[in-house]
């Protein structure tokens, strides 16, 4: 599980340093303060919704659904040439953020 989170924790902390330029360049430099807050209000949104599905369905499930959709997300990135389709890759981005570490604490907690 240690393994797992810090995978997953990587996984879009390492592109945390290079997303303001790549938003610059795509014409969008006055969002830059967007791309966090995107992320984590998408990623408050489902928490109490992954929490209550990991109760109904299972832990692992949800962690695998929020794995699954941060891997996919992470390779849309380079194909996202709008501010508009870069922003809304955010939001579903963060959306994995609300499933994954749900998922894992319930599954260690229980």
């Amino acid at each position: 599980m240690c393994l797992s989170s810090l995978l997953f924790s990587m996984s879009f902390n390492m592109l945390l340093p290079e997303l303001p330029d790549y938003l610059t360049r795509l014409g969008g430099g006055e969002y830059k303060g967007y791309i966090i807050a995107l992320f984590m209000l998408t990623a408050g949104l489902a928490r109490p919704f992954s929490g209550k599905l990991a109760d109904t369905v299972g832990r692992i499930p949800v962690m695998v659904f929020g794995s699954l959709i941060c891997f996919i997300c992470g390779f849309f990135y380079p194909f996202t040439v709008t501010v508009a389709g870069f922003l809304g890759l955010r939001l579903l981005h963060g959306f994995s953020t609300g499933f994954k570490p749900t998922g894992t604490a319930a599954f260690i907690a229980d």
